[in-house]
């Protein structure tokens, strides 16, 4: 939050087509959780990302006159595995953001958010959290077909992913009826929190004044 992003909860249920419409490959989602009483064909299975939950709110706040949004949500992802009776369940924190930080004044143009707004404020997470070694992997439009090629990076310490960070493809946008550019992340909490170191280095006071 003190990132600027406003916190927010969107529904574990999910459309069982959220894989296709966001372009991203069946192995970076596994299989569905299936309902066995859904309450709609858009929701009858268990989210695998928080993505297209946060793309739909985008959708739905640039749809009512919001142009700047900035979303995120820490919650859970369901996968079912063959032979067991009980999905895996997975914490991630995932954010969005459209638009621009603000609305444009006499003394500061409106900008428009991009790929290095969205690694700005995964770099002050990694600050706040002590995270040492952190670097940005770019990754190539075969590894992340649903995010913009030559915008798209992978979160890593040492060999251990923590997830992406990238501008959502302008197709996968449409197809959750949100506008163009959408900059997104999705990180594994638990990959993050076994990197993160809970003391900090004391810093001395500095001698002299600053100038």
């Amino acid at each position: 939050r003190a990132g600027g992003l406003n916190q927010t909860m969107t529904y574990a249920f999910a459309a069982p087509d959220d894989q296709d419409r966001l372009m991203m490959p069946a192995e970076d989602w596994q299989e569905a959780v299936e309902l066995i009483n859904p309450m709609n064909s858009e929701q009858s299975v268990l989210r695998r990302s928080i993505i297209p939950g946060l793309l739909r709110s985008v959708a739905y706040n640039q749809s009512h006159g919001v142009a700047n949004v900035h979303l995120y949500e820490i919650g859970t992802v369901f996968f079912a595995s063959e032979g067991r009776k009980q999905p895996k369940e997975r914490q991630v924190i995932a954010g969005v953001l459209a638009g621009s930080w603000s609305e444009a004044a006499w003394n500061q143009p409106q900008v428009e958010l991009d790929f290095f707004d969205g690694k700005g404020l995964l770099e002050n997470l990694i600050r706040e959290l002590c995270i040492q070694k952190a670097r940005f992997k770019v990754l190539s439009p075969e590894q992340a077909p649903w995010l913009q090629p030559g915008r798209a990076a992978e979160l890593v310490v040492g060999s251990k992913h923590l997830g992406w960070l990238g501008e959502v493809h302008p197709l996968a946008c449409e197809a959750f009826g949100a506008a163009a550019p959408v900059v997104a992340f999705e990180l594994d909490l638990k990959s993050v929190i076994s990197v993160a170191e809970a003391a900090r280095l004391f810093k001395d006071v500095p001698q002299y004044p600053a100038v």
